[in-house]
């Protein structure tokens, strides 16, 4: 697989700590 790029990972991490928010997680934030 291609390596993603910070931007993507970013986005990734975006839908996931909107979808961890609904499981009360830790959210990430990229900046």
């Amino acid at each position: 697989m291609e390596a993603l790029s910070d931007e993507a990972i970013c986005d990734i991490d975006n839908m996931v700590e909107v979808l961890a928010a609904q499981e009360d997680l830790n959210p990430r934030r990229c900046h």
